[in-house]
């Protein structure tokens, strides 16, 4: 709630114009670190306000929002936070130096966050085997469908079959009646 959307916009939303020219003025001829210190002495500097935020809202809009502060105090704060912050949790431990471009062409990039590489390939496999799930289960529903058509198919066929059947017991018993009568007939004769 309080560091990302500084850092998101770069302090763009809380700074005029020229109070961010000042402290990016600053954050570019220091350690990468200094933006994240440059975070905890804004928070520092604000903490009266801050103390007076009692809701998420109120702090939403804080972060969003300009407000009421001397840059080159914040400015100040920032290089004594940078000085007194012990070095084994001082964040430049874990950020390289900026440095800067060759010319012609772009340096190889390869400090990207492995995990997020990771993430990616584990995200696409995991799309990939829903995918071969859903063709999977497609081609059971189609088989499942080509079989109950088959089945209608030989249950119709058994039906109209036994159908012929009952009509031919049908005309032999008419034909056995016919010919008891026949005989009957003659008998009586």
């Amino acid at each position: 709630v309080y560091a990302w959307p500084l850092l998101e916009t770069l302090f763009s939303e809380v700074l005029t114009r020229e109070e961010w020219l000042k402290l990016f003025d600053n954050v570019f001829s220091n350690p990468p670190s200094f933006l994240l210190m440059a975070v905890v002495s804004y928070l520092l500097c604000s903490h009266s306000p801050l103390l007076h935020c009692n809701q998420k809202e109120d702090f939403e809009y804080f972060f969003h929002h300009r407000n009421n502060l001397d840059i080159s105090a914040m400015i100040r704060e920032t290089y004594h936070v940078m000085e007194s912050t012990p070095t084994e949790i001082h964040p430049q431990k874990l950020l390289s130096d900026f440095v800067p471009l060759t010319k012609g062409q772009y340096p190889i990039f390869n400090k990207y966050p492995k995990f997020i590489v990771d993430y990616q390939s584990q995200e696409r496999e995991r799309i990939r085997q829903e995918e071969l799930e859903y063709l999977r289960e497609r081609q059971i529903s189609h088989e499942m469908e080509v079989e109950a058509i088959r089945r209608r198919a030989e249950d119709e066929g058994w039906y109209q079959q036994q159908e012929l059947l009952r009509g031919a017991e049908q005309q032999r018993r008419q034909l056995l009646i016919e010919e008891e009568q026949r005989l009957l007939q003659q008998r009586q004769r």
